[in-house]
């Protein structure tokens, strides 16, 4: 399989072991769909994973302190700043930041950030007339260009389609900013490392973020986990208060907080296009009936979860190709085999012209997976289309 896994997997001391079970637990409540046993599995299996993954959080340790029944999520208050009585908001300095792009979850994050009493801007040179519209509604400052928001902005914040982040980092440094950048993308953690360099290299410095979790719009519902310098860290857990996004540090540098974002999607978002990608196989062999029997029997939240996946995963299919490329990297880099994601990259490629769809029917989708009637057909085309 590669490259020897390092003691952050095996030859834990007991109580760090505990440690980490202690944090997955404590996270199973409030990730995502506490409910479903899918997601509710992935958080032990992302910390576990992310230790292999990170190569420089050898310890299997994430940050923070331990309470009585798991970690304590920063509130941004634990350094001595007070909470407003009434609004639940930290009573720190204001700050300025930028959000690049302020797409469904970015501009949750700006909005997030408003609340809590700082300035956040953007730049509006270049984006959709949607964009525009949901960076108004969340109060997000246009300034026009990414010259000016690098200009007038002390942390810049971006969240972009993890195929993305390396060419954004690259615009941002150009432009000069020479602030705090936090990369908040879906990408590897050597990805990660990458852009770091890069920023590094321009004077500015860096922080790994990773999200997990729907944008941020109600409290318990969407993490974000930092890695990488001790006092930026910090200083953005403070920012974020006490309001929808929690954040949590992660032990090791940059590529840590990365790692645990891709080894939670690895499971997520993977076994989604399995999913999908089973069901188009029995559809296009003509046992649509005989696998939904033994769903029923065997497995029966399935039946319940393939609609709900293809209505969820769909309309994001286009963003998710680049994140599973990540992802397989990842695995790669780690020494373990990528071909999964890889695949489930082609998976949800094929349900691009699906994006931003409002009405999404199964069968469309499970008919886009397959493809045309004459591909289909094992005894025909010796294979199943994809």
């Amino acid at each position: 399989m590669g490259r020897t896994v390092s003691a952050g997997l095996h030859g834990h001391p007991l109580d760090h072991r505990r440690r980490i079970a202690a944090h997955a637990t404590a996270l199973l409540g409030s990730i995502e769909r506490p409910g479903d046993l899918a997601q509710r599995g992935a958080v032990a299996i992302a910390v576990a994973v992310a230790v292999a993954v990170a190569g420089n959080a050898t310890s299997g340790e994430l940050g923070g302190d331990l309470g009585e029944h798991g970690p304590i999520m920063s509130t941004g208050c634990d350094s001595g700043a007070g909470l407003h009585p009434r609004a639940g908001r930290c009573q720190t300095a204001p700050m300025s930041f930028g959000i690049v792009h302020p797409g469904a979850m970015g501009s949750s994050l700006g909005a997030a950030l408003v609340a809590q009493g700082h300035e956040v801007m953007w730049a509006s040179e270049g984006r959709s007339a949607a964009t525009r519209a949901r960076a108004e509604a969340d109060g997000l400052v246009d300034v026009g260009s990414l010259a000016a928001l690098v200009d007038r902005v002390t942390t810049l914040v971006s969240v972009c389609p993890p195929g993305d982040a390396s060419a954004v980092a690259a615009d941002v440094t150009a432009a000069g900013f020479t602030g705090v950048y936090v990369d908040a993308n879906a990408i590897a953690p050597a990805t990660a490392r990458r852009i770091e360099a890069l920023v590094h290299d321009a004077g500015a410095t860096f922080v790994d973020g990773g999200i997990i979790g729907p944008p941020a719009r109600h409290r318990g519902l969407t993490v974000l986990y930092l890695s990488g310098a001790t006092e930026p860290c910090a200083r953005l857990a403070e920012a974020f208060g006490e309001g929808p996004v929690m954040t949590q540090r992660v032990a090791g540098s940059a590529g840590a907080a990365s790692a645990v974002k891709v080894a939670f999607a690895a499971w997520t978002k993977g076994t989604s296009a399995l999913l999908l990608a089973a069901r188009a196989l029995a559809e296009a062999e003509g046992v649509t009936e005989g696998l939904d029997h033994a769903w029923s029997v065997l497995t029966p939240e399935l039946v319940e979860r393939l609609p709900v996946t293809a209505a969820g995963t769909a309309p994001k299919a286009w963003r998710f190709v680049g994140e599973m490329q990540e992802i397989a990297a990842a695995f790669e880099d780690a020494g373990l085999p990528g071909g999964f994601h890889h695949a489930a990259a082609s998976i949800y490629e094929a349900l691009a012209g699906l994006r931003d769809a409002d009405d999404v029917d199964t069968l469309d989708v499970l008919r886009r997976l397959v493809g045309p009637p004459e591909a289909t057909g094992a005894a025909e085309a010796g294979r199943v289309g994809a």
